[in-house]
């Protein structure tokens, strides 16, 4: 089965399941972006990105995928060594079944990441009232840059 015989569609329906995970949580949520979707299990976040391409950005190719997945757990790690914990595959069993796996044909890759409390996410942090004293150059560059709406990227 190759990447090209599956619609993003499929991939998603495939993650909603508890099924395609390993330990079956008992719920999946999903979040999505404009640029990837994001299935959050009680224990862990799995990060697929959208095979799109924009300017300055392509997604558009499994290989493409895969990379920026890889330099997203490179780059992430340097601030979070906890939290961002590998790139993993979709793949498809004997029977095509799409499961989380480290056996069968790769269709997907994801970035896995721990679960963070919401209260923990960055987007509410920002708006705590600490942040407003933060003397970390980091925290003034997201003060500067923040902007709470993914509105000037589209809506997803």
């Amino acid at each position: 089965m190759s990447d090209h015989s599956l619609s993003p569609e499929a991939k998603v329906a495939a993650l909603r399941r508890p099924d395609a995970y390993a330990g079956r949580p008992q719920t999946v949520e999903v979040v999505e972006t404009h640029m990837s979707w994001v299935f959050l299990t009680p224990e862990h976040a799995y990060k697929m990105k959208k095979p799109v391409r924009y300017d300055g950005l392509d997604f558009s190719t499994l290989a493409t995928r895969r990379f920026y997945c890889s330099e997203e757990l490179r780059l992430n790690r340097r601030l979070t060594t906890d939290v961002y914990l590998d790139v993993v595959a979709l793949r498809a069993d004997a029977l095509g079944a799409l499961r989380i796996a480290t056996a069968g044909a790769a269709v997907e890759w994801l970035v896995m990441m721990r679960r963070l409390p919401n209260d923990r996410m960055l987007d509410h942090l920002l708006y705590r009232p600490w942040h407003r004293d933060c003397r970390h150059p980091i925290c003034g560059r997201w003060r500067r840059n923040w902007r709470p709406s993914i509105a000037a990227c589209g809506r997803p």
